[in-house]
């Protein structure tokens, strides 16, 4: 994301709610967007009847935060008329994980009637046409962009001998042409 990716005067006093199954991508955010932002959790847990402020854009949060009664409520009380965008981080996880691991991903849908007329961003390396499906994105679009990443590297390596056959998880760091990669071996 870039510095501030919802401008300009129609979003003035828009919110975005982000939603990522990541830590560090949700930590990553609410470090970039500071004071414009606030993690779902403590709007939850701070808000007894407190209004968000209109300085904040974005309340971001993992799905199980925001997918249950007591945060619909919230949601609905606080940012029905504010909200203007929704964004789905790691979108892929709708199909793979909305069936039993992550039930909440699959609950995702329910922002849809929440905020009809939001605007909806679903982000993954892998969409599919079910993804669309799922988050009822009618006349959506798809970008495609290259997925070359010079400086990210995959490294399979069998497993030494002497493991004999348990798991065993090692972190090793290797430094080449100025990219730190993190190598795991299994």
């Amino acid at each position: 994301m870039g510095q501030h990716i919802f401008t300009g005067k129609a979003f003035r006093n828009g919110v975005v709610i982000v939603v990522s199954p990541l830590n560090s991508s949700l930590y990553e955010q609410l470090d970039r967007y500071r004071d414009l932002a606030i993690h779902f959790n403590k709007f939850l847990y701070k808000s007894s009847g407190a209004n968000i402020p209109l300085k904040v854009k974005y309340v971001i949060g993992h799905p199980e935060q925001i997918v249950n009664k007591g945060a619909f409520q919230l949601l609905k009380c606080e940012l029905r008329d504010r909200t203007k965008h929704i964004i789905v981080d790691e979108a892929y996880c709708v199909v793979q994980w909305g069936n039993g691991f992550h039930e909440q991903y699959y609950e995702l849908i329910k922002l849809r009637s929440l905020f009809p007329s939001a605007k909806l961003l679903a982000l993954s390396a892998t969409a599919t046409k079910e993804i669309v499906k799922r988050l009822r994105m009618k006349g959506a679009g798809t970008i495609v962009g290259n997925v070359d990443r010079p400086a990210i590297k995959l490294v399979v390596s069998t497993r030494p001998a002497g493991c004999g056959g348990k798991l065993v998880l090692r972190t090793l760091m290797t430094i080449f042409t100025g990219h730190c990669v993190l190598k795991l071996a299994i």
